[in-house]
C-alpha cells in the first residue's frame, strides 16, 4: 500500500506538471459561460466575406477606409505598427476578454481610451482586409462562435 503521507516523487512531480501543462490551453469551454449577457458587434458593419486564419483570427474584407469597431465596451491596452505600415489595436473587454484589431489605416484611439460598444476606432487600410482576433483568458477564440458577421 501507498502511504499517501509520502513526498510525491520525480515521476509523479513530472505527470502533474504535464498535466497542468496541457490543461492549461483549455480553458476555451469557460468562455461562452464569461461571455454570458455580452453581445458583441461586428467590427465592421460592412463586411463583405470571412475567412478564419489557419495562423488564428478572422481575414474580413471590409472594404478600403471602411470604420472599424469596438466588438464591445473595454479600454484600449495597446497601439502599435507594424512593419507594413498598418496598425493594430488591442481592447480589454470585460470578463478577461481581448480583441485585437490588424491591418487598420487611420487610428482614432489612443491606449488607455475608454470605448463603447460599436465605437469607431480606426479605418481599414488601403487593402481593406483587416484581421481580427478574439481572446479570453489568454485563450484564442473563434470570433464567428461571438459574432454574426
Amino acid at each position: 500500500s501507498v502511504d499517501s503521507l509520502l513526498a510525491a516523487g520525480d515521476a509523479e512531480r513530472e505527470f502533474v506538471r504535464r498535466y497542468e501543462e496541457e490543461e492549461r490551453f483549455s480553458l476555451s469551454v469557460l468562455a461562452p459561460i464569461a461571455a454570458e449577457g455580452m453581445v458583441f458587434v461586428s467590427p465592421v458593419a460592412t463586411a463583405k466575406a470571412s475567412e478564419h486564419q489557419p495562423s488564428g483570427g478572422l481575414r474580413i474584407t471590409a472594404g478600403r477606409g471602411a470604420p472599424v469597431s469596438a466588438v464591445y465596451r473595454g479600454t484600449v491596452i495597446s497601439v502599435s505598427t507594424d512593419g507594413d505600415a498598418s496598425s493594430t489595436v488591442v481592447v480589454q473587454h470585460p470578463s478577461d476578454f481581448v480583441s485585437v484589431y490588424s491591418g487598420l489605416g487611420d487610428i482614432f484611439v489612443e491606449p488607455g481610451q475608454r470605448l463603447e460598444a460599436g465605437q469607431c476606432l480606426a479605418h481599414a487600410q488601403r487593402s481593406g482586409d483587416i484581421v481580427f482576433r478574439l481572446w479570453h483568458s489568454g485563450t484564442a477564440l473563434d470570433p464567428r462562435e461571438y459574432i454574426a458577421f
